[in-house]
């Protein structure tokens, strides 16, 4: 039996089960974001059950796809064939986490929230249920994404920073950010602690290794006061 290669074993630390798609995607409103969303999410699941069954080849080969498909969205002439990738060495930096947290936050603020078209005929427009069964259902309920008064327009100026830093307007973008923070109400400890985390690598980016420095421990602290890990 072949032996498990070391980088298989560090993987199992992100084992997610037998992930499958839900049923419920048959519902949702058809757009290219939720299309990318299910494939990423179908690459990783497949890699992941063939990782567990052993299959260390169809393994790497399903992850290896998926880092070409993730680096796509960073590049837009890499390449997304598999066929075209069986032997190259995919870059390994420190600096790729700062860009993909970015563009990650970039495609959350892009992508719109997941529309399901269910029957109206079969669906309830309004909730029907007994106070008690309701008051049951409120943890799953209240889940997701929670709209409040100050992210609108926080949204827009994280918006701008962003643009400006893919231009690497540092300044400009470090400008924006810290509109941004003036937005944020002070019990507001993770958006704060997020807002200091990312003038945190703009500083870095723009020089001011100093104001790097305390912004990335402010943001340490916030996360830490919010038992984030």
């Amino acid at each position: 039996m072949a032996t498990e290669p070391i980088y298989m074993s560090e993987n199992r630390y992100s084992y997610v089960g037998r992930w499958k798609t839900p049923v419920s995607t048959e519902y949702e409103a058809e757009n290219a974001g939720t299309q990318f969303e299910l494939r990423v999410q179908s690459l990783f699941g497949e890699g992941q059950r063939y990782l567990q069954e052993e299959e260390y080849n169809l393994a790497l080969d399903k992850f290896r796809d998926l880092m070409g498909l993730i680096l796509r969205t960073a590049h837009p002439k890499m390449p997304v064939d598999p066929n075209s990738l069986p032997y190259f060495p995919f870059p390994k930096h420190l600096a790729l986490i700062d860009t993909f947290a970015m563009k990650a936050a970039d495609i959350l603020n892009r992508n719109p929230v997941i529309h399901y078209e269910f029957p109206g005929a079969l669906f309830s427009a309004n909730p029907v249920l007994p106070a008690d069964a309701e008051g049951q259902l409120k943890p799953l309920l209240d889940m997701g994404l929670q709209i409040k008064s100050f992210q609108s327009s926080l949204k827009d100026s994280v918006n701008a920073a962003v643009d400006l830093a893919d231009e690497k307007n540092w300044a400009g973008a470090i400008a924006q950010y810290n509109k941004a923070l003036e937005q944020v109400p002070a019990n507001e400890v993770l958006a704060r602690a997020s807002i200091f985390h990312d003038l945190a690598i703009l500083n870095e980016k723009a020089g001011n290794k100093d104001r790097a420095m305390e912004f990335s421990q402010t943001s340490a602290k916030l996360f830490s006061e919010a038992k984030t890990p």
